[in-house]
């Protein structure tokens, strides 16, 4: 099937709208195919949050998420008490933790600068979003076994685009490392595609735009086409050699607001 990119679907992303579904032919190629966007705001049933934004029906194991037939990485380590992969949650956060990020992870949630200079600056809550954790110990070179941070769904899909934006703890931690206006403290967002195994293609994000000190701290649509038809999407934050690796390994954070793909079959 020829993928026919809709621009309703980004539009509807950059809003961070719950998931639409519909049915549409491709009359050139006959065929049919159907849109969606997730959002984990719109499963307040199946997400609960508590009072301070933070996801509380989660399970302490390996269970993978899954939100419609969208399955949505997620590992528990017990032994270690962490996770990696995504969880739901409504932190957004002005607030420089330092090192206490570690002790209280729940903390690493989306930037927010709106209330930054005010004199009780604190997390807030806001629209539901996925926090990733993704698993430094992950090779970046070839590809992953068991990718840490992806998504993948019941069949064959189509990535369309998605809305990114740095965590607080990787934020303020690439603030306090980095050297102002340097080209070579960076840390990026590499979004890569597989089919039956295979690289597809790749979608990269600098999460420190344009490597001028100017930080991503709101929701950027990342298009994702380029992927083309893939059964899985994983995600990895690669780091320049020295700060940008440092800045990564000690916070391996990111958010996703929402997600468009396709999915169809040939008549």
């Amino acid at each position: 099937m020829n993928y026919k990119k809709l621009l309703v679907i980004v539009a509807v992303v950059a809003t961070m709208v719950g998931v639409s579904s519909c049915g549409s032919t491709d009359y050139n190629n006959d065929s049919m195919w159907s849109e969606r966007v997730f959002s984990p705001g719109y499963y307040p049933g199946q997400i609960i949050f508590n009072q301070q934004g933070v996801w509380t029906n989660y399970t302490l194991s390996s269970v993978d998420q899954n939100y419609d037939g969208l399955k949505i990485a997620y590992n528990y380590n017990l032994p270690t008490s962490s996770f990696t992969g995504m969880v739901p949650s409504r932190v957004y956060n002005p607030v420089d933790y330092g090192n206490d990020f570690n002790t209280y992870p729940n903390w690493a949630g989306v930037i927010d600068l709106r209330n930054a200079d005010a004199e009780d600056a604190s997390p807030v809550m806001g629209e539901p979003f996925m926090m990733a954790r993704w698993d430094t110990q992950e090779s970046t070179t070839s590809i992953p076994a068991n990718p840490s941070v992806s998504l993948s769904f019941v069949v064959p899909f189509y990535p369309e685009a998605m809305t990114v934006c740095n965590s607080s703890a990787l934020y303020y931690e690439m603030q306090r490392t980095f050297t102002p206006n340097s080209r070579v403290d960076k840390v990026k967002l590499v979004i890569t595609g597989l089919r039956n195994g295979k690289k597809t293609g790749s979608v990269e994000l600098p999460l420190e735009s344009g490597n001028k000190g100017e930080y991503i701290t709101k929701w950027t649509v990342v298009e994702l086409g380029a992927l083309n038809e893939v059964d899985k999407v994983y995600m990895q934050l690669v780091g320049s050699e020295g700060a940008g690796a440092a800045a990564v390994a000690k916070y391996p954070y990111f958010c996703m607001g929402s997600f468009a793909y396709s999915y169809g079959y040939n008549q």
